[in-house]
């Protein structure tokens, strides 16, 4: 499953999947998905015309988590397996949660409180550890077009997946093109 927030919104959708081991598969998103743009949601489909292959690398620590959390201000990608169990589910779910926000109030927190933050996430990690899911992560420019023109920005890409090796593999889109009344859709 995929949760897609772009542009620091609050707005989660599942979405098909993203491969993490072996070769990169294309990331595919439900034609009724929806992607938030400043805030404001959009239904959307994104097409893999055009992909670019990511190497994710394996967190261990909160702090390594530091430049995805910044990116995640402004777009965001995470993957996760399906859960096996409540409890994997359960830490998924409050993972997800930490890392939005955490982005989400990155800007507004000082430098020791960030840190605390980091620590948190740490947490986070060791709780999906216990339950054999490990985070794999990415900082990226992306690019993302909409009415007033193209731009590339930062991405974080983040899967949960049962491997523990040191990279992954991810497949994704090269641009992602947001238009208000058709929503997200990618070339």
């Amino acid at each position: 499953m995929i949760n897609i927030i772009a542009l620091g919104g609050k707005t989660r959708r599942s979405l098909p999947g993203v491969a993490d081991m072996g070769p990169p598969l294309p990331l595919n998103v439900a034609p009724r998905s929806q992607i938030s743009w400043f805030g404001e949601v959009s239904p959307g489909a994104v097409s893999t015309a055009r992909s670019q292959t990511v190497e994710l690398r394996l967190a261990e620590t909160g702090t390594e988590l530091w430049p995805a959390v910044e990116a995640a201000q402004y777009a965001r990608l995470i993957s996760h397996d399906p859960s096996a169990s409540s409890d994997q589910e359960q830490a998924i779910a409050r993972f997800v949660e930490a890392f939005a926000a955490c982005a989400e109030t990155w800007e507004q927190l000082e430098p020791l409180r960030r840190s605390g933050v980091l620590a948190g996430l740490s947490a986070q990690l060791d709780a999906l550890q216990r339950c054999g899911l490990f985070v794999h992560w990415a900082a990226i420019d992306s690019g993302i077009a909409g009415s007033g023109g193209a731009v590339r920005m930062p991405l974080a890409v983040l899967t949960i997946s049962r491997t523990d090796l040191p990279t992954a593999l991810v497949q994704l889109p090269d641009e992602l093109e947001v238009e208000p009344q058709r929503g997200p859709t990618t070339h």
